[in-house]
């Protein structure tokens, strides 16, 4: 069995945060997304999928994901904001 414990300070992950994302609104992949730096094989890969089938994130031009602290935020935001059973979408939006 594996132990649990609950961490309120602990840092959290790209790969962590994303399955709360994914988790929290129920979000669901197709099985496709293909970033260099998310193997099929890891944990976390059915939530980036999910982010990525959903359109909330596309990943950079040299295939990879990178979510970076600031992105996580809009995302979050975003999601958060939606009015519709569809999570809002991010298309163009510059992070500083």
């Amino acid at each position: 069995m594996q132990r649990r414990h609950f961490r309120p300070n602990a840092k959290i992950s790209r790969s962590e945060l994303a399955t709360l994302i994914t988790r929290a609104f129920k979000l669901t992949g197709t099985g496709t997304a293909s970033f260099k730096d998310v193997k099929k094989e890891a944990w976390y890969y059915n939530s980036i999928d999910a982010l990525a089938s959903n359109k909330i994130i596309t990943g950079y031009e040299d295939s990879t994901f990178k979510l970076t602290l600031s992105s996580s935020v809009i995302i979050c935001l975003c999601l958060c904001s939606s009015q519709t059973k569809s999570p809002a979408r991010l298309n163009n939006v510059k992070l500083l």
